[in-house]
């Protein structure tokens, strides 16, 4: 007796088992789906989250290899158009009242924002150029 209820104990885990992997295949696919769908309404950032979540579900099926490049595809288009975006000149604003008189003689500052580095620069009181106080690279993280 003991024999046959391990047995079919064992036959429904394989049962439930096979079942769960197809609910997964299954997600994977409505979220590749969904993820076309966005890209047809030129929606990109839903478009990539759609692609990354179908590759979370299982990375190994075609499907999620797929949807992880065109998720990184999308991703640099992405990150192109928010540093066109960003492109330009633009006054930092402190918290500080403007009638406030500062211990360190700066009357202003700017951010200079191109497409590889970032540039701080400093007005100084009674200066009539902007001086240059620091660059950075941008960088990207993933």
């Amino acid at each position: 007796m003991r024999p046959v209820i391990i047995f079919i104990s064992l036959l429904l885990y394989i049962q439930s088992w096979s079942q769960n992997n197809n609910q997964i295949e299954d997600l994977q696919l409505k979220d590749f789906n969904r993820a076309k769908d966005f890209l047809k309404d030129s929606n990109l950032n839903g478009a990539m989250n759609s692609f990354y979540n179908a590759n979370r579900f299982n990375p190994k099926k075609q499907i999620g290899a797929l949807s992880l490049k065109k998720a990184d595809s999308i991703k640099i288009i992405l990150r192109k158009n928010l540093s066109n975006e960003l492109v330009g000149n633009w006054k930092m604003i402190d918290d500080v009242p403007s009638w406030v008189m500062r211990e360190n003689s700066i009357v202003g500052q700017m951010i200079k924002i191109n497409t590889s580095e970032i540039q701080f620069f400093e007005l100084i009181r009674n200066a009539k150029n902007w001086k240059l106080a620091k660059t950075e690279k941008i960088l990207y993280s993933d």
